[in-house]
């Protein structure tokens, strides 16, 4: 081989070597880029869960144009935990109204849910992870009134019971108890159902032996699986989710939304940062569905997240902030009498 063959080859060795630095370069650039990521992601979901947002709360409940006692009961408790930050906790418990005395078992239902609040969320704000121990909470709380409920209901020679939607806002994250049919939403720029119906017809529609158009006609939609202090066992389905800013949650019962669509509900129950405002897209949508002959109780509840707006004296801030805790909403409603309490 002449020199300049040699040369040659080495000079294909040298572009080779310099190719495959190249590439073991880009693989480990592509590896760093994809750590710092996945570093950002991380940091990221730790700082959402420390987001400081404080929330627009309002309620409406209506008796509707046929039923002779309201017996959905509601829950509102709003605090400031800090100069920033608020926990909020709603209600709504629907009373079965195929059983009897359906305001007495939601009521005492949202009852427990306040007495609940009082005694726990100031040690689970504290916690780095509060999510298990909350829903240990919740199932406890669940189990506990179902069958109290259940033994009140027989030694009185009736039956009754309640659906539960409680939702907890916390520490930038959402928290759900859902048992029968009222439901959660998140409005944005869509209108997302969280929760899934405790319902024959829902059971039918997941098992695909409904189309959606049959089971909105279904004369079988109030119908429940399960609901707490009536039935063997009661199993709540458990969620939670990040709240984002400008998002507005509706949590309604059945007779809220039945006799109007999604688009409806998203059209008038947009985000406002105004109490007044969700107090009237709550009183809308109720006599829209009234005008158009629901004859069950409707109860709405409209929560939006307001992003707290830095101000300029952010040390100030942070040195008061042990003075924020405050009660800004404290709203139970409920239509039972004291002579019906039963818990």
């Amino acid at each position: 081989m002449t020199v300049g063959q040699i040369m040659v080859v080495c000079g294909i060795c040298l572009v080779l070597v310099a190719v495959l630095l190249a590439v073991v370069g880009c693989v480990l650039l592509h590896k760093k880029k994809k750590m710092v990521l996945l570093e950002i992601e991380h940091e990221y979901r730790l700082e959402s869960r420390k987001r400081n947002i404080k929330y627009c709360a309002a309620y409406y409940s209506d008796i509707g144009i046929q039923k002779e006692t309201n017996q959905d009961s509601l829950l509102l408790v709003q605090r400031g935990q800090t100069q920033d930050d608020e926990a909020v906790l709603a209600v709504i418990c629907d009373g079965v109204g195929g059983l009897k005395m359906g305001e007495r078992s939601s009521a005492a239902v949202v009852t427990a849910f306040r007495d609940w609040f009082d005694e726990r969320v100031e040690e689970l704000y504290e916690q780095e992870e509060p999510e298990t121990e909350l829903f240990d909470d919740w199932d406890n709380l669940i189990q506990s009134l179902h069958i109290r409920l259940k033994d009140y209901s027989e030694k009185a020679g009736f039956r009754s019971g309640t659906t539960v939607e409680a939702v907890l806002f916390m520490k930038g994250r959402y928290y759900i108890c859902h048992v029968g049919d009222c439901r959660t939403y998140i409005i944005s720029d869509t209108l997302t159902q969280l929760t899934t119906d405790h319902t024959i017809v829902q059971r039918e529609l997941t098992e695909g032996k409904l189309t959606p158009e049959q089971a909105r006609k279904d004369s079988r939609q109030s119908l429940l699986l399960q609901c707490v202090g009536a039935g063997k066992d009661v199993k709540p389905d458990y969620l939670s989710g990040e709240v984002l800013p400008h998002r507005t949650f509706l949590i309604c019962c059945d007779g809220f939304r039945r006799k109007v669509t999604e688009a409806e509900i998203k059209k008038s129950c947009r985000y406002s940062s105004r109490e007044k405002k969700l107090h009237e897209a709550l009183e809308e949508t109720a006599q829209l569905c009234m005008k158009r002959k629901e004859t069950d109780n409707i109860t709405g509840i409209l929560i939006s997240a307001v992003r707290e707006k830095k101000g300029l004296f952010p040390l100030w801030k942070k040195a008061t902030q042990t003075a924020g805790k405050k009660v800004i909403k404290d709203i139970l409603l409920e239509h039972s009498t004291p002579a019906d309490k039963i818990l």
